[in-house]
């Protein structure tokens, strides 16, 4: 089969497919690499969807948290993009609604950011969190002019299983695939 690639295509989007597994794989031995394992995900505010239509946007936001990131001293990561959100029927664990996929049909663009960080006491209060937070409220406010309430979600991952888990919700395709 020749494949497009594209991630609302019906073969190369679906669960478990060859682009899937290609993506899987790719990720996999860099995610392995990393001592330990934390994902933040940081969501765009409901209010900002429409501005963040254009892979412009989302690149420069993109770039911008990684260094935020770098200058907090994490070096290494992996970061993508899921451009809507779970299935509100099953909260993402596939089901008919969604042609079992997990995802969404709302455009609600996140980060999802693998980093080199395990467990974090009292995250919501901790300096790194804090910072992270002042950090895209400041961008936001820098680009809109107005300030937003932002979501910054993270927990990490000690188990390998929970990891591996983790790459693969991550690197599925964010779309409803419709169709076989």
């Amino acid at each position: 089969n020749i494949l497009c690639g594209k991630e609302y295509c019906r073969d190369c989007g679906r669960e478990g497919s060859p682009q899937h597994q290609k993506r899987f794989n790719r990720w996999l031995p860099k995610a392995k690499a990393l001592n330990k394992f934390g994902v933040l995900v940081v969501t765009i505010p409901d209010e900002l969807h429409y501005k963040f239509q254009n892979k412009t946007k989302l690149s420069q936001f993109r770039t911008a948290l990684k260094n935020k990131l770098k200058a907090l001293g994490f070096e290494r990561g992996l970061m993508r993009w899921h451009l809507f959100g779970d299935c509100i029927y099953c909260n993402g664990k596939q089901c008919y609604k969604c042609n079992h996929t997990g995802a969404g049909n709302v455009y609600k663009p996140h980060l999802n950011v693998v980093i080199d960080a395990g467990y974090i006491k009292d995250i919501h209060n901790s300096q790194i969190m804090l910072q992270l937070k002042k950090f895209v409220t400041t961008y936001l406010k820098r680009i809109f002019n107005k300030t937003y309430e932002n979501v910054i979600n993270y927990h990490y991952s000690k188990r390998l299983t929970d990891r591996i888990h983790q790459i693969k919700y991550i690197t599925r395709s964010p779309f409803i695939v419709t169709g076989k």
